[in-house]
Formats: structure tokens, sequence, C-alpha cells
């Protein structure tokens, strides 16, 4: 070996000796920081076997470090954890990454749960082979223990709202006076049921409306000017108005506004209730009902974890902790002061005692308080934590959580406003409120009290609700067991609403409203009782009762009238127009039928004194043929002319008549009609009786019911149509009966058929008199019976005449 060459070998050594001895001072730095942390540091081979554990394993999962060696971490946790953890720890593996936050359940030593946060990174050796991960674990079990148990509180918290938010819904829907609510803007914010049955509107709907878009312009003015006096003054007012329900009646109400402050006692709207004064006018009450709106609170549990080195003052925060307090870290100096600045200033002092006996007490820090947010807007904060120490007993540092719990404080405001609103509610409603558990009373307001005549509560309680009351109801039923039947339904259905006869305490009767309505509290029915007495009501209702029934026979009477007379009016005025009508057609056609007769007598006539020679016997015998022809049709029209004539002529003189002559006269009138429309008519008389009749009257009616079934038959578009009308006779009357095949009248109609302006037609084919009228002329006139029935192809019509 040359010089040289040994030179470099030596330069070599020395620098190799001095990388070592850098190398050990950094190894021996490295281990110092292991030993005084607080997490466990590990490292693994790359089939996840630990190589290496530091000594903070076993205050954390309580295994010396020897003992995990050669182990894996899934080892140490339960199955069902080991086999989620390592399945996103392989895909990890697989792509060699570096890994944060890996959350793990651990099994301690002693059996019970260790929560850990992990995080690594790969090893490589000097050729670059992967070979393994090297990490840290830190330990998250009370962190995770007080979140866990904060939201346990959030949740009872939130139920207990709800609860109380449930029950004081219930109360305000089961007082039949009208409640609502407005805001500063005259817009509604909440009103009970009543009220949404009082203007027939949703409450969905109502909310975020003002008076001028649910009533008539004059009820809002009258609204609006006492919503002004509420707001403006700060005053409760109160006065008597009429106003129109939603189904037409107008009631007069007795309507108390206030304003409704907030818990700040800031001006946020009024309130106002309303009572149906209507049936008891004079009686007057003072209502003291006093409600504020219900909030909707939600708590979110925001968690974070901070540390705080006491030595130097400075501040870790994790994520959680910057947006609670409204900060990012580059805005935040993480100092033990910086943070003191945060907080409000009449909880400062408190805050920095409380820190400052903890440490001293080594006990656990433990304090509400308020913080102010970069915008002055207030939190109020949780914080748990407690302090380490040295060997030596000093404290060096505080670790903890902080928790957002402003929701939590806010839903317990509310609580308790809500329960000082439902207590006010229940004892100061002028309406008689009281509770049922178990059959008996349990709680009364001082109305009941009042309306009873009893002297306390210590009447009422742990007393069966049949004890006010007499032992048997109006309706013959016992009243206990009457009572156990209405609390039942209640309790099946949720409200049963009803009348009930009491006794007061002094032995008088009266009658009462009842409302019942089930209740859910903590988890155990109970039947909220609204009593109303309503004696002066039922004494009304029964007068009132008694005039209307007057009143509607009366009117019942006289509508009959009124409408008979009208249908005759309307019908002897017809028949008059009718008779001018057909006189003015008879009289111009008279004087053209004349003519065309005279012409076909001339023709007649000049035939006759023709020369044979002039014309041969056949053309002769033609031509009489069509004279003869001309001279039948022509008195056939004068003779139809003069049955039009005397159709509508009063003939009140019943004359003997035989019972085929109206009806031979009626088909004569009909029978182009009937021959266009292919309506064939079937005759089957089996009695030509003569009896007194108005022929003509007959007449009209055989006419309406032809009528009517030719405008059947076209309406319905029958094929081969058919009327067949039979006579026949019995010892009293003599019968006919006119049945058509157009299908029958509907059966849900056929009974009003006869009823004055009853009509199947259009307004332009039909008035609906036809048939009532013809039911008076056979009834009232003949003394007779006009009657229909369904057949299985149509409808028959039979007329009932007497023979005497």
């Amino acid at each position: 070996m040359s010089q040289n060459e040994l030179e470099k070998l030596r330069e070599e050594n020395r620098v190799l000796r001095s990388k070592l001895k850098s190398c050990s001072s950094y190894v021996d730095r490295f281990n110092l920081i292991i030993d005084n942390a607080h997490e466990w540091v590990w490292e693994i081979d790359a089939n996840a076997v630990y190589t290496y554990a530091s000594e903070q394993v076993k205050s954390i999962l309580g295994y010396h470090p020897e003992e995990l060696i050669g182990k894996t971490p899934f080892d140490f946790m339960h199955k069902d954890e080991a086999v989620r953890v390592e399945k996103i720890f392989s895909k990890i593996a697989s792509e060699e990454k570096t890994f944060t936050k890996l959350f793990n359940k651990c099994i301690h030593k002693d059996g019970h749960v260790v929560y850990t946060e992990t995080s690594g990174q790969p090893i490589y050796d000097h050729n670059g082979q992967f070979t393994g991960y090297r990490g840290i674990d830190f330990n998250r079990t009370k962190e995770f223990s007080d979140k866990k148990n904060l939201q346990e509180q959030n949740a009872t918290l939130s139920k207990a709202l709800y609860d109380q938010h449930e029950l004081l819904l219930n109360v305000t829907n089961s007082i039949s006076d009208l409640l609502f609510y407005k805001d500063t803007q005259y817009r509604y914010t909440g009103c009970n049921q009543a009220f949404s049955d009082f203007i027939g509107l949703p409450i969905d709907f109502i909310i975020g409306k003002t008076d001028y878009e649910l009533f008539p312009e004059k009820f809002a003015d009258l609204f609006r000017s006492m919503d002004k006096h509420v707001i403006e003054d700060l005053e409760t007012y109160s006065n008597n108005e009429w106003v129109e329900h939603a189904d037409g009646r107008r009631l007069y109400l007795l309507t108390q506004k206030s304003p409704l402050f907030n818990t700040k006692a800031s001006l946020i709207g009024m309130v106002g209730i309303a009572r149906d004064m209507t049936k008891e006018h004079e009686l007057e009450e003072k209502l003291k009902i006093s409600n504020e709106r219900l909030l909707t609170a939600q708590s979110i549990a925001n968690l974070g974890h901070w540390t705080w080195d006491i030595n130097n003052g400075k501040l870790f925060w994790s994520d959680e902790i910057y947006k609670i307090f409204g900060y990012t870290p580059q805005e935040f100096s993480a100092t033990y002061e910086a943070f003191l600045e945060t907080i409000h200033p009449e909880d400062k002092e408190i805050v920095t005692e409380t820190v400052n006996k903890s440490v001293e007490d080594h006990t656990t820090y433990n304090i509400f308080h308020r913080i102010l947010l970069p915008d002055n807007t207030q939190k109020i904060v949780h914080e748990i934590g407690h302090a380490v120490y040295d060997d030596s007993g000093r404290a060096i540092q505080m670790i903890g959580t902080v928790q957002d719990v402003t929701a939590i404080k806010t839903i317990e405001n509310e609580l308790a406003e809500q329960k000082e609103a439902f207590e006010s509610i229940f004892e100061y409603s002028s309406d008689g409120l009281a509770l049922v558990e178990d059959e008996k009373f349990i709680d009364c307001n001082q109305a009941v009290i009042k309306m009873m005549r009893a002297s306390s509560k210590e009447d009422f309680l742990n007393i069966h609700p049949s004890q006010f009351s007499p032992e048997f109801q109006p309706d013959g039923e016992r009243s206990y067991e009457k009572a156990q039947k209405m609390m039942q339904i209640c309790l099946d259905t949720g409200r049963n609403r009803f009348e009930w006869l009491n006794t007061r305490k002094d032995g008088e009767e009266f009658w009462a409203e009842i409302l019942l309505t089930r209740l859910i509290i903590k988890d155990k029915p109970l039947i909220h009782v609204s009593w109303r007495d309503i004696s002066d009501r039922k004494f009304l209702e029964n007068t009132l009762e008694t005039s209307n029934l007057q009143y509607k026979t009366l009117a019942e009477r006289l509508d009959k009238k009124v409408k008979e007379q009208s249908a005759q009016m309307i019908k002897q005025s017809r028949m008059a127009q009718m008779g001018e009508l057909l006189s003015m057609i008879a009289h111009q056609w008279r004087q053209p039928l004349s003519s065309i007769a005279a012409v076909a007598s001339s023709i007649d006539v000049k035939l006759s004194l023709m020369d044979e020679d002039a014309i041969d016997e056949e053309n002769r015998t033609y031509l009489k043929a069509q004279v003869e022809n001309i001279e039948m049709l022509t008195q056939s029209l004068s003779n139809t002319i003069n049955d039009f004539r005397t159709l509508y002529k009063p003939d009140k003189i019943m004359q003997q008549t035989g019972i085929t002559t109206p009806i031979e006269r009626a088909l004569k009138l009909m029978q182009l009609s009937l021959e266009k429309d292919n309506i064939k008519v079937e005759r089957l008389y089996q009695s030509d009786t003569s009896i007194p009749m108005h022929s003509n009257e007959i007449m009209q009616v055989v006419l309406n019911l032809l009528k009517n079934a030719d405008d059947n038959f076209i309406e319905k578009s029958v094929h081969n149509p058919l009327i067949t009308i039979q006579t026949s006779e019995d010892e009293n009357y003599l019968r006919i009966d006119f049945c058509d095949n157009g299908g029958g009248i509907d059966e849900a109609i056929i009974d009003q058929i006869f009823d004055p302006y009853f009509s199947t037609k259009d307004e332009k084919n039909g008035t609906g008199l036809g048939l009532y009228m013809s039911k008076i002329i056979i009834e009232q006139q003949h003394k007779g019976n006009l009657k229909v029935n369904n057949t299985d192809q149509g409808v028959c019509f039979s007329i009932e005449l007497p023979k005497q």
C-alpha cells in the first residue's frame, strides 16, 4: 500500500469517528427527550412487530417496554378494534406513508380501555429499503371521557327542554281562549290551536303575517290601534270587540294585550289573549296569563384540548379551541397572558384564583366562565384540567379541555323561564285547570276552587273527579262509570271534549264544558283538565233552540206556500201567453187554409166539367185523389189548430170524458214530433170509461210525460225508443201507465222530481215546473195520485183518477 492510500484511509477514519461521536450525542439527547416526555415512543418493523418502546408505555398501557417487543399493536386491542385498525394501517404501510391522529382503543394490562392517538413515519435503511415505522402515541382517554360526559349532559338537558316545550305547548293548546304573539313589527310569531281554529287558517300560515293579511281592513285597523298602545306605551291594554269567526258567526271578544320582554328585559313584541264573551256578555273576568315565546335551543359539544407550559407561559391549543374562541393560529399569540385577555372582565379574577388554587392544592381545575370573541360577542365555556409536577413537586405544566357550553347554559335559563311561564299560566288562568293522575286530582288552580266554592286545594287533591257530580248524569249513566269512560277516551285519543253536570261544594248543580288533554311527563301519562262554567250558555241555548224550532216550522210553511203560489202564477201566465200566441197563429192560418180549400174545390169542379176527351181517365182519377188528399190535410190542419187553441183554455167545470180522449188528443198534437224522432207508441187500452175530468188539464199532463220521454230519448241516444200507454180500472180508480225504455231516473234524485224548480235539464230546455204542475193537476184538482218508479228498461209514471 502506498503512502497516499494510507493517508487517505486515515482521513476517512477520522471523519467516521467524528460522525459517530456526533451521532452518539444526538442519540443521547433523543433518549433524554423520550425519557421526559408524557407520550409513548415506539418503533415497529415492516411486519408491524414492536422493536422498540419507550418507558412511558408503562404509564399508558401498564406494560414494561420489553413486554411489547416481538408483539404487534393489534395484540393489545379487542378483536374487532384490531381488525379495524389493522385494515387502516395495512393500507398506510402498503403506500409507505406518514400518518397522524390514528385513534385506537387499546386494552390496559389491568383490562380497562385506553384511548390513544397515534402518529408515525416510515423508516428506511441506508439502501433506501423500507424497514418499518417510528412513531408516538398520545393518551386521549380523559379527553374522550370528558367529551362523552358532556355529550350525555347535553342530551339530558335537550330532552328536558323538549319535554318542557311539549308540556307548555299542550297547555296552551288545551286552553279554549285565543292566544297569540306578535313582534314589534306587528307580525304574528305564534298562536295556539284555538286562535288557528277561530280564523280558519293553519298556524304555519298565520306566522309571519300581519292583521291586514288575515282580516278585513276595518278589523285590521282596530287591532293595529290596540297594538300601537301596547308597543309604544309598554302598557297592558284590553277592550271588547266584535269579530267575525271563520264560519261566518259574529262573536263578541274580550281581548287583552301586553308587551312581551325577553330575559334581558328587552321588548320583543306583545302577547294577546281573547275570550268569546258572546253568550256570557255580562261576565267580565280579568285575564292573567303570562307567557314568553319558546326558543328552540340546540347544543353542539365543541371540545378541544390544551397544554400550558407554566415555566414560559406558552400555550398549545388544538384546532377546536381556536374555533371556540374565534381566532386563527396566526391571529393569536398562544400565551397564558393572551388567554386571560379573552376572558370577560367580570370573570377574570375568579378564573385566576381557580387556576392558582388547583395548582396549589393538587386538585382538578373545573370552572364555567365567559369569554369575549374578537367581534365582542360572548360565549360560556367549561374548562377542566390538572397540573403536572416535577420530582420536586413544582408545577411545570397544566393540561386540560375546554368546551363551548353556551347552548347548555341557554337551555338551562330557558327551562327555568318556561317552568315559571307554565306555572303562571296554570295558576292564574281564568278557566278552571287541573291535573289528574291515576284517576285522581293531583293539582288544580284558583279558578277551580272559586268555581266549586271550595276553601282550598286540599278539597280536591287525591279525589276522583266524579265526586264533584250528582250520582247520575242527565243521560241516566252513573257519573263514576261515565267519568272513567271519558278519561279513557282521552288517554286513547289524546283529547276529549264534552259537557258535564257538576255539583258545587254547597250542593248547587251547574253545567260545565270539560276539555281533557293527555300529557306525558317523565314517561307517565297525565290528564290536563280545562273546566268552564257554561250554566248561562246552556240556558241561552235551550231558549234559542225553542225559538229556532218555531221559526223553522213557520219558515217551512211560508216557503211551501210561496212556492205553490209562484208555480201556479207561472203556469197561469204561460197558459195565458200560449193561448194568445196560438190564437194569433190560428187567425193567421185560417185565411191561407180557406184559400187552399177553395182552390182544391175549384180544381175538383173544373175536373167535373171537363170533357171526357180532354183528359184521360187515369189522370182524372189521380188528380181527383190528390184533391181529396189536399182537402183531408187541410181539414186535419184546421182541427189541429182548434186543438191547440183549446189546449190552454181553462175548463173548470168537469165533464164526463172517456179516459182515452185526452190521451189521443195529446198523441195527435205530438204526432209529428214523435214520428220525426222515430219514437214508437204502443197503445194497450183495456178501459175507456168516462169520468168527470178537466180534459184539457189531463191532456197537459199526458203531453208533459210524452215530451219528457222524447227529450230523454234524444239526450241518451236511445235505439228503438218505445212508449207504452196502458189504461185499466178497478172498483175505485181509472189508471193510466206511461212506460218507456229510456234507462230510468237516477235513484238519488227520483224522490225530488216532483219538487218545484227541480230539473235535470239545462235552463234552455226546462224550468222544473212540468212534473210539479202535473202532480198538482192530478192530486189536488182531480183528487187522484201521480206516482213514478224505475223498471228494468226505463221509467213508469202511473196516473190514478177516482171514478167519483
